[in-house]
């Protein structure tokens, strides 16, 4: 699907549909970070020993680390 069909079709998504495309543009982002992998695997071994994380935290903490220009 090339950039411009989906551009089409975004005006037919609905709410929820669209922030769900944007959660997941935001995870794409994070995910090309030198560091990325790095802090997941001390996010995991962290749950692992015990210390859990809600979806909001993380997500506030990702909102934090992404870069004002965007």
């Amino acid at each position: 699907m090339s950039v411009q069909e989906i551009e089409r079709r975004l005006p037919d998504l609905s709410p929820a549909e669209l922030e769900r495309i944007e959660k997941l543009a935001r995870i794409l982002r994070h995910v090309g970070e030198p560091d990325w992998a790095e802090r997941i695997a001390q996010a995991h071994a962290a749950m692992d020993a015990g210390k859990k994380f809600y979806e909001e935290d993380l997500l506030g903490v990702m909102a934090e680390r992404r870069p004002a220009a965007q």
